[in-house]
């Protein structure tokens, strides 16, 4: 049986905004499309868009120094921050 029927999406999960008329766990088939009329992105886009991400992320980690800036607040100062004392 097919139904169309109009749904948001909440917190990860698709609420349907009518009634339906499954039982329970049955398991059903979606074809999702944007009430604007545009389709869910192909798996390629998908792709393409997180490899574009992740080319950000790189770009954004090599602009990160090289080692922490010598400003007292280090591991190395930990003792003296916390208790006051060094070893």
């Amino acid at each position: 049986m097919s139904q169309v029927f109009h749904a948001i999406y909440e917190d990860g999960v698709l609420r349907p905004l009518d009634p339906v008329h499954f039982t329970e766990h049955e398991q059903v088939l979606l074809a999702v499309q944007n009430s604007n009329g545009n389709t869910a992105p192909s798996e390629a886009e998908l792709v393409q868009r997180q490899r574009e991400s992740l080319a950000k992320l790189r770009a954004a980690m090599d602009a990160l120094p090289s080692a922490a800036p010598v400003d007292g607040l280090g591991g190395a100062d930990h003792d003296q921050i916390l208790y006051g004392w060094t070893k």
